[in-house]
């Protein structure tokens, strides 16, 4: 139904009127085919609280508060003598359903088996539960009770992190003059018809889809799920507007929208509204065209060995277990001469959030990466619009 609605609908889209409206009609179109065919869940968590409860687990705890209710309204010894049998039952029957899910959780462990899942099932079999409520934020002598103000606080504190005055005097010189040696590094480029600013087809938007997962949608509450259900022509129709957007420059005003789910680093203080990390949630329609955008950026920086050789982290059949061991295999290695191994970490505090764009800019330019490409990520990166959402309060 959904795929049908799409297909009628899509096909009425006109792709000559303003991005703004064409992205405006798509997003409505999806919404209303959605509404009329899929289910909309009331948002509650059906899984189970431990991983190892059962339906015995559930039968044995009602009968066991059957059993209370019963003694105390009665008072009497027998029952009182059947609420003991019923609660050592549960007892039994817990500790079994425990020791059961634990050894089928560790005969699925293998050497593969990544350790913070490990660690994850310790936690959820003791029934850890993580605490989403806002406790009162405190920045300095100001305090935050209410949502609204949680949420202007949060807001000013993650404005911080990202303001230039945190930078010293040496790195504001250092920027100007880096500005003054390269002018008009925010200009528009003009198309330069190579392979990295052709039209995207339609292998690449599937490409970019398959990649995705089961993740929360952004403020127009389209999910990748509706994306990989759409028909041919809904595809095309789509293509084209992302192709549309790629020859213009210019992203619709809903995929440079953001809203922020505050999440609290483990161990941190919760009043502090700088130990949250801000979590973007952004329209998934747009980030298939980050994909696909970003598919050829690699491709292009590879190609031409842009890239260090000692990199691994953001890179195709590479991953961060690499260095890892390559320092390994240094420190096994037989050493000549009582020569050392020495490794130095770097932890670079807030790297991404102080990331300059105009410098940015300069060094996409400087390896060769200009055309649609430039404007497209100049136009992503600049002028864009975030909520802070705590509960219902929007700031």
């Amino acid at each position: 139904m959904f795929n049908y609605i799409c297909e009628r609908e899509m096909d009425k889209i006109d792709l000559n009127g303003d991005i703004e409206e064409i992205d405006k009609k798509v997003e409505i179109t999806l919404l209303e085919a959605a509404k009329q065919s899929i289910s909309k869940s009331k948002g509650r968590m059906k899984r189970k609280a431990v991983p190892w409860w059962t339906d015995e687990c559930s039968k044995i705890v009602k009968e066991r508060n059957r059993a209370l209710r019963l003694l105390r309204r009665t008072h009497n010894v027998q029952n009182l003598i059947r609420y003991k049998q019923e609660q050592a039952r549960v007892r039994k029957i817990i500790c079994k359903a425990k020791r059961q899910s634990w050894q089928t959780f560790c005969n699925k462990i293998g050497r593969s088996t990544p350790v913070g899942e490990v660690w994850g099932m310790i936690r959820s079999m003791r029934g850890v539960r993580r605490e989403w409520q806002y406790p009162v934020l405190k920045m300095g002598e100001e305090t935050a009770v209410s949502d609204e103000e949680k949420a202007e606080m949060l807001a000013k504190a993650f404005t911080q992190i990202h303001s230039s005055d945190n930078l010293t005097e040496k790195g504001k010189r250092g920027r100007e003059m880096t500005s003054l040696a390269h002018p008009g590094s925010l200009e528009r480029r003009e198309n330069t018809n190579s392979a990295m600013d052709a039209p995207f087809t339609l292998e690449e938007r599937k490409r970019a889809i398959t990649k995705s997962g089961l993740t929360s949608p952004g403020k127009d509450e389209i999910c990748y799920v509706m994306l990989k259900h759409l028909g041919v022509s809904a595809s095309r129709k789509l293509l084209a507007l992302y192709n549309k957007v790629w020859e213009v420059g210019k992203l619709p005003t809903g995929s440079k929208e953001a809203v922020i789910i505050p999440i609290r680093k483990p161990g941190k203080d919760p009043s502090n509204p700088m130990n949250y990390r801000p979590i973007a949630l952004t329209s998934h329609v747009g980030k298939i065209m980050e994909r696909m955008i970003t598919e050829r950026l690699g491709f292009f920086m590879e190609s031409r060995g842009i890239l260090s050789p000692h990199q691994s982290g953001f890179r195709r059949g590479r991953e961060t277990m690499d260095p890892v061991i390559c320092l390994e295999t240094k420190i096994k290695k037989p050493q000549v001469n009582e020569e050392s191994v020495v490794a130095v970490f770097f932890d670079l505090e807030k790297a991404y959030d102080m990331v300059w764009k105009e410098g940015l800019m300069n060094k996409l330019n400087m390896m060769g990466i200009v055309g649609r490409a430039y404007n497209w990520i100049k136009d992503f990166l600049f002028d864009r619009f975030i909520q802070v959402r705590i509960g219902t309060a929007l700031t």
